[in-house]
């Protein structure tokens, strides 16, 4: 039996917060640096959220 289990969505807060209190680091794989996600505005990062948010609903990445 396969378990599942409901998450609450992912707001731009939350995002918000990650990236701010994210230490500086290398870039990731995709070449952004934590000090560049620190300077993202709460707007931005309420799109991430939804961006998040639909991933998490259909299961697929967007294409690049």
């Amino acid at each position: 039996m396969k378990l599942q289990r409901q998450l609450d969505d992912i707001n731009g807060q939350m995002v918000h917060e990650v990236f701010t209190a994210s230490k500086t680091s290398a870039a990731g794989l995709d070449g952004w640096e934590p000090a560049e996600l620190r300077l993202l505005s709460r707007k931005t990062c309420d799109w991430i959220a939804k961006l998040y948010n639909e991933i998490e609903v259909t299961g697929r990445w967007p294409k690049s």
